[in-house]
């Protein structure tokens, strides 16, 4: 049965019995940062992400990601930011990611902090 604001591909992806990408903008599942393989995911439309995620990070440590889309790395490490405003808070964010609509593969390496296994959420700031 196919849900509410499925996309073609989620719903041939289903026919098919293949596996299904995460849906951007969205929760990326329970992965950790630097997971075995790249994430497979399906952008909706095309724009710069903020992508959220728990981070351990040492007193004094700039975190860092480096991001690989379809096997090219994107120019230079993005500096990690507090997603929140409270001293001991695990959740950062990493922004201005540039994401075309349509299925790719997503590589996520941290520098400088330890990515805690959990959810992480790709969100949608400025479209295309």
């Amino acid at each position: 049965m196919t849900q509410p604001h499925t996309t073609e591909l989620e719903t041939k992806s289903r026919e098919e019995g293949a596996f299904d990408p995460y849906i951007v903008p969205g929760a990326l599942g329970e992965c950790c940062l630097a997971p075995e393989g790249p994430l497979d995911i399906f952008v909706q439309q095309s724009g710069l992400y903020t992508l959220k995620l728990a981070a351990i990070v040492n007193p004094g440590d700039t975190p860092m990601l480096r991001l690989n889309v379809d096997g090219q790395y994107l120019p230079g490490p993005i500096c990690l930011k507090p997603a929140e405003d409270k001293a001991g808070s695990l959740r950062y964010l990493a922004e201005g990611i540039p994401l075309t609509a349509g299925r790719h593969l997503l590589q996520l390496t941290a520098e400088s902090c330890r990515a805690l296994h959990g959810e992480m959420h790709l969100t949608l700031d400025t479209p295309d």
